[in-house]
C-alpha cells in the first residue's frame, strides 16, 4: 500500500513539476505560438535586395530564409537616427504587402537592426523583444501597419550571411 501511495504522489507531482519548468520562449512574455510554429516549418529561400528597387516580394504568414548581402554594397533608403551600418556585416531588404491595418510582428532568428519603411519613412516600433533561448525567433519587433501598406523591411548589421524571417499579425488579446 505504501508503494502505491508513493507512486500515486509521484504521478500527481510530475505534471506540476513539468509545468513549473521555464519555457524557452516565455521570456517574450506574450503569445508567440504562431511565430514558434512558423519557425518549425521549411523556409522558402529568397535573396535579399541590395536596394529598395531590387527587394523581393514576400508574403506575411510564411517563413523565409533570406540570403543577405555584404553591407558595403547596399543602399538603404532610410537608416533613421542610428549610426552608419557596419560595412563588415551583412544586410538586405525585402518587401511585404499588408492588406489589413493592424499590429504586425517582424520575427528573425539573428541579432540585427530591423526597420519597416512605409512610403519612404520608417514606422515607429511599438515593441521589441528578444530571447536567445527560444527555438523559434530570437528577436521580434512589432509595428502598427496601415491598410494596403507596401512595407520595405531592412535588416542591418547581421553578423551572418542569412536569417530566417516571418511577418505575422499580432494575435487578438484574450481577456
Amino acid at each position: 500500500m505504501r508503494m502505491t501511495r508513493t507512486a500515486l504522489l509521484l504521478m500527481l507531482a510530475a505534471p506540476a513539476a513539468l509545468a513549473g519548468q521555464p519555457d524557452a520562449c516565455a521570456a517574450y512574455q506574450m503569445d508567440v505560438s504562431a511565430e514558434v510554429d512558423l519557425f518549425q516549418e521549411q523556409a522558402l529561400e529568397v535573396p535579399a535586395g541590395d536596394r529598395a528597387e531590387t527587394a523581393p516580394q514576400i508574403e506575411a504568414g510564411r517563413l523565409y530564409q533570406v540570403k543577405l548581402r555584404p553591407q558595403r554594397g547596399l543602399t538603404y533608403p532610410v537608416t533613421a537616427a542610428r549610426r552608419e551600418p557596419d560595412a563588415a556585416q551583412s544586410g538586405g531588404m525585402v518587401r511585404v504587402f499588408i492588406a489589413e491595418a493592424g499590429r504586425y510582428r517582424v520575427s528573425v532568428d539573428q541579432p540585427s537592426w530591423v526597420d519597416a519603411i512605409h512610403e519612404g519613412r520608417p514606422l515607429e516600433s511599438l515593441d521589441f523583444r528578444s530571447s536567445r533561448e527560444c527555438s523559434g525567433p530570437t528577436k521580434i519587433v512589432t509595428f502598427h501597419v496601415p491598410a494596403g501598406a507596401e512595407l520595405l523591411l531592412q535588416f542591418i548589421d547581421v553578423d551572418r550571411p542569412s536569417l530566417r524571417l516571418a511577418v505575422t499579425p499580432v494575435p487578438p488579446e484574450v481577456w
